[in-house]
This record gives structure tokens, C-alpha cells and sequence, in this order.
């Protein structure tokens, strides 16, 4: 169903006060969420964030040339964040989310933010992928489609309300 699709449905279907995203990919490990959790009484999201990563050349300039455009039109500093966090329920309650695309991560810790949320980017480890195949990497229309909610994104929260 794509990356946005699958992060909705775990917000739509969690019941409980933390929401705990972690890649099916098997490049975080499970148990990255006992370095998370000490920072739940601080914080109202706390990002894993990437220093080293096991991808190769291509995806790393994408990722670094995606996290530097995101960091300057939303001066959103918090690291190399991916699809590894713990969010409170309540957060995710204030904001909608409407990228159909991966940007739907950056679009949640935008909207968040902007909604009083307090927020980390903790380090986390990203090892080499273990299941499926990789298809963020690859330059093709789906990068047109990340532009086009990124822009959206943008317009939003500059233009319009966060509901």
C-alpha cells in the first residue's frame, strides 16, 4: 500500500498512549526502542535519526539532498529521520496527515511541531536491509510525486490550517 498508507493505518489502528513505528525491513532492529523510550517523558516524538548508513552512494546523496531541502524550508533540525519513531497518540489526534508519499514522515513532524509538539532526533543504528527490496533510491516519477506533496506541505503550512 506504500510507506504514507501504511503510517496512517498504524495511527488509525493504535490504541494505545505511544504509537512505535519501526521499518519492516529488518535496517533497525527492534530493540532501538529501549534507547527511545527514556526520552518519553521529555518529549512528544522522539525520531531515530541516521548517522552511518549501510545504503548505497545513490540513496545516500538522495537522502542527504531530501533531509537538507526539508531542514531549509521547514528549518527542521533534527537529523536524518526515517520511519523509525515513538509518538504520543495525542500528537498524532491534533494533525492530519495527507502525503501520499514518504514525505508523509516529514508532514508529521511538521504538522507536530507546529502544533506545540516537542520533538528529538535520537541516534539510532541502520543496518543493512534484510527483507524486500529497496525503492526509495530510485529516481523515477515517484521522485515528482515526493516533490508535489513537499510543495503541497509547504503551501499548507504557510497558507492554510493544520485540520
Amino acid at each position: 500500500r506504500g510507506f504514507a498508507a501504511v503510517q496512517r493505518s498504524c495511527y488509525e489502528n493504535s490504541r494505545l498512549d505511544w504509537i512505535f513505528l519501526l521499518p519492516a525491513d529488518g535496517q533497525v532492529s527492534p530493540t532501538v526502542l529501549k534507547d527511545l523510550i527514556p526520552y518519553c517523558s521529555d518529549f512528544d516524538i522522539v525520531c531515530g535519526t541516521v548517522v552511518c548508513s549501510p545504503e548505497r552512494l545513490g540513496r545516500k546523496i538522495l537522502s542527504s539532498i531530501y533531509h537538507r531541502v526539508v531542514e531549509i524550508i521547514f528549518a527542521l533540525k533534527i537529523g536524518k529521520f526515517g520511519s523509525c519513531l515513538l509518538v504520543r497518540r495525542d500528537v498524532i489526534n491534533k494533525i492530519s496527515i495527507r502525503a501520499e508519499t514518504p514525505v508523509a514522515m516529514t508532514e508529521l513532524l511538521v504538522r507536530a511541531r507546529k502544533a506545540g509538539a516537542r520533538i528529538v532526533g535520537i541516534e539510532i543504528e541502520k543496518l543493512p536491509r534484510k527483507f524486500g527490496k529497496g525503492s526509495g533510491g530510485a529516481v523515477t516519477t515517484s521522485a515528482l510525486h515526493i516533490l508535489r506533496d513537499l510543495g503541497s506541505l509547504w503551501w499548507q503550512v504557510r497558507h492554510a490550517s493544520d485540520r
